[in-house]
């Protein structure tokens, strides 16, 4: 009797303590959800604008004009995507090792070499025309997230981070970044540069590899 008692204690205390950890969870996972049903009046939009989400949550966004849909996209990629975004534009920036520590500093330095903000930075500063607006635009609608009052995301909470301003250079320098990224043969490309200059077009081209046409 004794045995079945504590058994039945024990799957109490065991029932209680999942339902906790439910409620903490959706308490805490929900407080960061952004709203993403309603209406918003927003004064970074020039005419109404429709941000429609499919069954898998992905957005589609109807508007008068590019700005004004440059706008939206960035206003759903800050709902759903801050965090990723915050930190590819850090490794962007050669900023990781600010919440990574030492772990980040090799990351740093290599990006820092590359200078990929340097020159986000530079092209932003050059940006004219359309391009310049739907730079500006996209960056308005990121900053409505950063600055719209809801919880950040957990992962903010947790490293303690507070995101700066979304500006135009952050997004030139993550498309960079992917740019990057899709190159992972660079060093190859880079050694080939040096044989070429070392033994000449002749010499390198004997040392690569040629599949015959079938």
């Amino acid at each position: 009797m004794v045995l079945i008692v504590a058994a039945a204690v024990v799957v109490a205390l065991l029932i209680v303590g999942a339902l906790v950890v439910l409620w903490l969870r959706r308490r805490v996972l929900s407080a960061s959800l952004p709203r993403t049903r309603g209406t918003v009046d927003s004064p970074g939009v020039s005419a109404p604008v429709t941000v429609a989400r499919d069954r898998y949550g992905v957005p589609h966004v109807s508007a008068e004009t590019m700005a004004d849909a440059a706008y939206a996209m960035g206003m759903a990629h800050g709902q759903d995507r801050l965090w990723q975004m915050e930190f590819m534009r850090r490794v962007a920036m050669g900023r990781v090792s600010e919440f990574a520590g030492a772990e980040g500093i090799e990351t740093d330095r290599f990006i820092r070499r590359l200078g990929l903000f340097r020159v986000a930075r530079e092209e932003a500063r050059q940006a004219t025309g359309e391009a310049a607006t739907m730079l500006e635009a996209y960056s308005a609608g990121v900053n409505s997230q950063i600055n719209g009052g809801r919880k950040l995301p957990l992962e903010f909470r947790l490293l303690q981070l507070q995101p700066e301003p979304w500006e135009p250079a952050h997004s030139l320098s993550v498309v960079k970044l992917l740019a990057l990224s899709l190159g992972m043969n660079w060093d190859t490309e880079l050694q080939r540069l040096q044989l070429l200059r070392t033994l000449g077009a002749e010499r390198a081209a004997q040392l690569d590899i040629f599949y015959p046409d079938v």
